[in-house]
């Protein structure tokens, strides 16, 4: 059966560029430096939901069936005033979802994660955030990994 006039769809926003600006690895039970490791979002399309996507490798395998758990930290919630800095064990921020690890990945080679559709925080129009991740694989990140984001919302075909 085809899409008629009107269905609801998904839609998708353009990939963003890689975010991450880093050479740092990220240890086990550590949380990358958002306003170092990645470069800040923004939210043109005022999207309700996002995906995201990882790129690493690791020296040694990481554990099957765990995650990168996304934060996402708002900027400029009001004027230049930003939500709270998670920090590993203290403020962990925003959550708004985890990017699930497959154990049986080979290392030393791209591996390629991808998350769910994950709900955005927005606070306005054009949000901008850093986002954070929270690594809980059971093994280091090795340095040069890459993170992108993807829009995603729902409307007539």
């Amino acid at each position: 059966m085809a899409f008629a006039t009107d269905d609801l769809i998904d839609k998708f926003g353009t990939l963003s560029a890689d975010l991450a600006n880093t050479t740092s690895a990220v240890t086990d039970n550590d949380m990358s430096d958002g306003t170092n490791d990645l470069d800040a979002f923004t939210n043109t399309e005022d999207a309700s939901w996002c995906l995201c996507i990882l790129i690493g490798q690791w020296a040694t395998l990481p554990t099957d069936q765990t995650a990168f758990h996304v934060h996402a930290r708002r900027m400029s919630v009001q004027s230049t005033n930003d939500a709270p800095l998670p920090l590993e064990g203290v403020n962990l921020g925003e959550f708004i979802g985890s990017i699930p690890v497959d154990g049986n990945v080979a290392v030393t080679t791209d591996t390629l994660m991808v998350s769910k559709w994950l709900r955005l925080p927005n606070s306005k129009s054009s949000q901008i955030y850093n986002f954070y991740l929270e690594n809980q694989s059971g093994q280091t990140l090795s340095a040069g990994w890459e993170f992108y984001v993807s829009t995603v919302g729902m409307g007539p075909q």
